[in-house]
């Protein structure tokens, strides 16, 4: 079984998020990190940020305390999107970082009826994603897309903004933040869009195996991006390492 959202749902959700972080303090500029896997929390938290005229740093979620530190602290993140999995540790390097605000989402909240209630009897607890409640401050995902149904973020989002910080794998010493503009983003849809065209399938048809980490360039780009902008499918894959998941 599996549990489909449609672009319209997509963008609703995104809104509703977006205008939640802008009622949260987010200005124009403002870094944003994200530390989930490949998730539909991931994707709209990574159109809500954009949408609100943040920039989006998504970090490595299996990071150790020290290696999620810096990166939070080097791009100066004060909102944080967390999945419950790692909601602990992003409290855990909080007084070391700017973050004023974490935001939590469970796996489970986009999993299918029978899913989500054998996760929930059979993994939740053991495999650490439940959380009972977030702390003074914070903010459950799900409260916030119902809070805000229906509201937009009124910023103007323009091609020159800044879209990502985009950390490197740090072969070089510590891991730098490569910067996108929005512009840049639509450049490689284009890219892309010439080298597609070569293999002749029509958007429609498009299905892309979403295994390698959104957090990655190659995820964020070639598949979250390229399969928005052709109206294509996704299929998330949380963990790539579970080979027969994939």
């Amino acid at each position: 079984t599996s549990n489909e959202m449609s672009y319209l749902e997509l963008d609703r959700a995104s809104d509703a998020l977006a205008a939640a972080l802008v009622d949260l303090g987010l200005k124009k500029g403002d870094r944003v990190a994200i530390v989930m896997p490949n998730s539909v929390a991931f994707v709209v938290s990574f159109y809500a940020i954009l949408k609100a005229g943040g920039v989006v740093a998504a970090t490595n979620p299996t990071y150790p305390a020290d290696k999620l530190a810096y990166q939070i602290n080097d791009c100066g993140a004060e909102i944080v999107l967390s999945l419950t999995l790692f909601y602990n540790l992003v409290k855990q390097i909080q007084p070391k970082t700017k973050v004023k605000t974490v935001i939590a989402a469970n796996i489970k909240e986009y999993l299918p009826g029978m899913a989500k209630f054998l996760f929930t009897i059979a993994r939740e607890k053991k495999d650490g994603h439940y959380l009972e409640n977030v702390q003074s401050g914070d903010y459950w995902f799900q409260d916030l897309l119902t809070k805000y149904a229906g509201q937009q973020a009124n910023v103007n989002v323009t091609s020159e903004d800044l879209a990502l910080f985009q950390y490197t794998g740090g072969t070089t010493g510590v891991s730098k933040a490569a910067m996108a503009q929005h512009k840049a983003l639509v450049a490689n849809m284009l890219q892309l869009e010439c080298i597609l065209n070569v293999f002749n399938v029509p958007p429609e048809d498009d299905v892309f195996l979403g295994a390698i980490p959104f957090f990655h360039v190659y995820g964020l780009v070639v598949v979250v991006s390229m399969s928005v902008y052709r109206g294509s499918k996704i299929v998330l894959v949380p963990n790539a390492r579970d080979i027969d998941d994939v």
